[in-house]
């Protein structure tokens, strides 16, 4: 059938062969994800906002550690694409590279100026200052999904050096107990 033509090319072949089992695999939790997002809107009239946060923890450690994966991905995509360049080719890249990084530095910083000048946020309030505290209603259950979602971190360069910090901390009072010990 003149239909089904596509079906020979060795590309699809490969993918019908299963060669790209990672899209597949994308493309099914797509359609699962659409599939209960629809359905789910569907089961109650009004949810509750104790549902709400059960439902949105797990799209929290997705979006966790897909930001924590997607900056390693791309400095090593980076280097590795500048390392395959001729120098010529990658000095000219990373001349245009820091001129477009430096005018758009350049436009964001003059547009944020004018407009927080022109606009003037937090003038038209009456804020007189935290005289009260309220207080949150917490549970159990609140702080352990707490404690999941910090144990995947949104950066792990920045996850890295809360830990290094925390460790020259601890070394730093271990220090001070050994020598008042001594």
């Amino acid at each position: 059938m003149a239909m089904f033509k596509f079906l020979e090319n060795p590309k699809v072949k490969k993918f019908r062969e299963g060669g790209s089992l990672l899209t597949v695999l994308t493309v099914i939790g797509v359609a699962i994800g659409i599939g209960l997002g629809l359905g789910l809107r569907e089961t109650k009239d009004k949810w509750s906002p104790r549902d709400v946060v059960y439902l949105k923890f797990v799209g929290d450690l997705f979006l966790r550690t897909l930001s924590a994966l997607i900056l390693p991905l791309i400095v090593s995509s980076l280097i590795d694409a500048v390392g395959s360049l001729d120098l010529t080719l990658s000095k000219k890249i990373g001349i245009r590279a820091l001129l477009y990084y430096l005018g758009t530095t350049a436009i964001a910083a003059i547009l944020g100026l004018v407009l927080g000048m022109s606009i003037q946020p937090g003038s038209r309030t009456d804020f007189e200052g935290g005289s009260e505290c309220v207080s949150q209603n917490t549970s159990t259950v609140d702080t352990i999904l707490d404690l999941i979602r910090n144990a995947f971190p949104n950066n792990l360069v920045g996850a890295t050096m809360e830990l290094v910090c925390e460790l020259r901390t601890i070394y730093k009072l271990y220090c001070i107990w050994y020598y008042l010990l001594l």
